[in-house]
């Protein structure tokens, strides 16, 4: 498995089979292996005890998300980790679980609907072409 993390600024080009996706500089990629396994990777409650919170987004790049991220990062101290386009796939599965028990945790203090707040917002600014 590899995903993405948009923490850290790197150039890389990701090629899966025939499928070649470039990434802005901003983006990182992260693989199971460099981060512990994938069973690390989605702990959840691990990472709320150390405050080291991901968000996973699966399916097909988006012309917003440098900006989602951006906007997860600093709102809502969120790493957003892009892991590809593998929506049945069991790290897709455990991603969804993982964002699940994040963003619960996370509503507390942001209110319900605060991804699909960060979502059109990363949509309004890519729009107007804002620097995330």
């Amino acid at each position: 498995m590899v995903a993405v993390n948009v923490t850290a600024p790197m150039n890389k080009v990701l090629s899966f089979a025939t499928l070649v996706v470039f990434l802005p500089a901003s983006l990182e990629i992260v693989g199971a292996e460099s981060s512990g396994g994938s069973r690390d990777l989605f702990d959840a409650k691990k990472d709320i005890a150390a405050s080291d919170l991901k968000y996973f987004i699966v399916g097909q790049p988006m012309a917003h998300d440098e900006y989602f991220a951006a906007i997860l990062r600093d709102s809502y101290d969120l790493k957003a980790v892009f892991l590809g386009c593998a929506p049945e796939s069991e790290e897709a599965k455990d991603a969804a679980a993982y964002n699940s028990e994040i963003v619960s945790h996370l509503q507390k203090k942001h209110g319900k609907d605060f991804i699909a707040k960060a979502e059109e917002e990363a949509k309004s600014r890519f729009k107007e072409r804002k620097k995330p």
